[in-house]
């Protein structure tokens, strides 16, 4: 879904919690082409800040049936 600098820092801020085992793990689903964009230009440039083994973390559907999909599956 849309949103600004408060939601990439929310995104952010969820994603770091569930790399320091801070909460349970759980799914991470972004949702919508931009999102996806905007990560695989930041692993593209700054990569080397987040260890591959912590992208898996986060999850992308292009559309909010996707992302329901995804959470019935068990496969986020």
């Amino acid at each position: 879904l849309p949103g600004g600098p408060g939601t990439l820092a929310e995104i952010s801020h969820m994603w770091n919690l569930l790399v320091i085992h801070a909460i349970p793990s759980r799914p991470l689903i972004l949702i919508g082409p931009d999102w996806k964009a905007t990560f695989d230009g930041f692993f593209a440039r700054l990569g080397s800040y987040t260890p591959e083994h912590d992208r898996p973390l986060l999850t992308f559907a292009l559309k909010i049936d996707d992302a329901v999909h995804l959470l019935n599956s068990g496969k986020p």
